[in-house]
């Protein structure tokens, strides 16, 4: 193991006030470096009355002072000097945290305390000393250290240490990725202080909390945004890209923060998220050149979706979206390629190697992948899969799936068919569609929505108005159209939208374009594209503008 960062601590006091002020001074330099040393994350070096002076300026503020200068001696890492200033029944307890190689002052402390027995502020004092060297001992902390303020305590870096191993686990982990960042999300919540001292918590605990069970309606995450100019490069960054792509559905704004953030970070983690909002807007050869470059073995985890359907992944998956960006740029032969690479570290991924099959005409062999691996025939998948057989013109290979998909639905018991409906009625309504039998399922996922069971109404009520639509039902269509026009500029400044714009104005387009109303459609679909590109693509609700050229120059990859 390598060895661990050493740290001198010390206590001074001029000798005009070697009374309680020093006495208080040695109590609290001891306490720290009891602290420090029971964390385990530094060797500590206790330096006393007598000893040379550790690296610092004895908590005076004069400035700083070399480890060779001081007689720290060059193995020391870190020094912490502990002084105390008598003011009347007072004492104003401080500390100057220095690297003790470069001879630079780190960081400087100060609580005003009682001269008796220990209180809570002596304890605040020490915790605070204890926390901001726990943080610069750790490379990891680098990029929120400054003028974004730091962790207030030594539990709270601890709790922000360990989110950040739970979330950079959760980035490599295959079966339980989503608890992982559940369990981070809740450890940044409780590195974030009250009074907001250290917002780089704040803010990766949405980030987290996204992908999880954590936090995600916004409040406390857009007091961040108001004061977002106070924050550090690194910190702006970051809450800049989670308001633009969270809640404001801007995803050029998001794209230009995240570069920053990779700029700032160099973390695979946020260049993977960079690819993905490359594809998002139509810039597939530049995600591909930058998940091209990312460690195989260190991240193709093609993460799951949902725990009862193993073969949609989730959108924050890296090989999830290779494969898609192989996909829109016409290299079927390479997505099947590392569809094989991902199945050899994790399980099947049925979904892109069907798409990958139709796209090569192997619509049999796609099939065949289907059945052989999901014995539900009402699966999201088989809907999926049958979209994607339709949308490369395999209309035979799709009917195949799509018989054996409403066979079984159809001998499904009320009950069950509601469950089908609310689990995704999105998928759902794909199969429907296809089959030509729309207006079966409207009744089933107003009847879903009714019960409370599906999870955005407002969704499944746009669902609807694409299936009236398909179904002839122009009057219908229309009127959840005109309800469409008002989700597209409602503003949800404190949580996060029912219906974001992006996926309002992609229903537009879908049920325009059902009516006869092109250019409507078109223009819906070009607005609402970035954050709609996987329904886009090859979503059956398209299928009267799939032969467009209007359609077909808009899916054209622009980078």
């Amino acid at each position: 193991a390598p060895a661990l960062p050493r740290i001198a601590v010390a206590a001074r006091g001029d000798p005009p006030l070697a009374s309680s002020a020093l006495r208080r001074a040695e109590l609290a330099a001891g306490t720290i470096a009891s602290e420090l040393g029971a964390s385990g994350l530094l060797e500590v070096v206790r330096v006393r009355e007598g000893d040379p002076v550790p690296a610092g300026d004895g908590g005076t503020g004069a400035g700083s002072v070399s480890g060779e200068e001081s007689g720290a001696g060059p193995d020391v890492d870190f020094a912490v000097s502990v002084g105390g200033v008598s003011e009347g029944g007072t004492v104003v307890m401080s500390a100057t945290i220095t690297d003790a190689r470069r001879g630079t002052v780190l960081d400087r402390v100060a609580e005003t305390t009682g001269s008796g027995a220990p209180e809570p502020e002596l304890d605040r004092f020490v915790d605070r000393v204890a926390g901001s060297v726990a943080a610069f001992a750790d490379p990891r902390m680098a990029l929120w250290i400054g003028s974004s303020g730091r962790p207030p305590t030594l539990d709270a870096y601890r709790a922000f240490s360990d989110g950040l191993d739970l979330y950079y686990r959760s980035a490599t982990s295959v079966e339980n990725f989503r608890d992982l960042k559940t369990a981070a999300a809740l450890r940044f919540r409780e590195a974030d202080s009250p009074e907001g001292s250290f917002p780089a918590a704040g803010a990766w605990a949405f980030w987290a909390g996204r992908w999880g069970e954590g936090e995600t309606s916004g409040p406390r995450f857009h007091r961040l945004v108001k004061r977002r100019q106070g924050l550090a490069h690194f910190d702006r960054a970051l809450v800049d890209y989670i308001d633009a792509s969270t809640f404001r559905g801007d995803h050029e704004a998001a794209y230009d923060a995240l570069r920053r953030v990779v700029e700032l970070s160099g973390c695979p983690e946020f260049e993977s998220g960079l690819a993905e909002e490359a594809v998002r807007l139509n810039r597939p050869r530049y995600a591909l050149c930058l998940l091209e470059a990312i460690d195989v073995e260190g991240g193709w985890c093609f993460q799951e979706g949902g725990r009862d359907d193993p073969d949609i992944p989730g959108s924050n998956a890296r090989g999830y979206w290779l494969l898609l960006a192989r996909h829109i740029v016409g290299d079927y032969e390479g997505e099947l390629r590392d569809v094989r690479r991902i199945r050899e570290r994790t399980a099947d991924v049925i979904l892109p190697e069907a798409r990958a099959l139709a796209a090569l005409g192997r619509g049999g062999e796609a099939v065949g992948v289907l059945t052989a691996s999901v014995p539900d025939p009402t699966s999201r998948v088989a809907a999926v899969v049958a979209a994607e057989l339709a949308r490369h013109g395999d209309t035979e290979a799709a009917n195949r799936i799509l018989r054996r998909y409403m066979e079984r639905f159809r001998n499904l018991d009320r009950t069950e068919q509601i469950g089908v409906v609310a689990r995704d009625a999105y998928r759902a309504a794909f199969a429907f569609h296809l089959a030509g039998a729309a207006e079966e399922l409207i009744p089933l996922i107003q009847e879903a929505r009714s019960t409370g069971r599906v999870p955005n109404p407002d969704w499944e009520r746009a669902i609807v108005g694409v299936l009236h639509a398909a179904a002839g039902n122009r009057e219908r269509a229309l009127e959840i159209l005109r309800w469409l026009d008002g989700a597209c500029v409602a503003e949800c400044p404190e949580a996060t939208p029912r219906l974001i714009r992006g996926a309002a104005r992609y229903m537009q387009g879908a049920i325009a374009a059902h009516i006869g109303q092109r250019t409507d459609a078109l223009l819906a679909l070009r607005d609402g594209y970035p954050s709609q590109v996987l329904n886009i693509y090859y979503d059956p609700f398209l299928r009267p503008l799939w032969e467009d050229p209007a359609f077909v120059e808009l899916l054209r990859p622009q980078g």
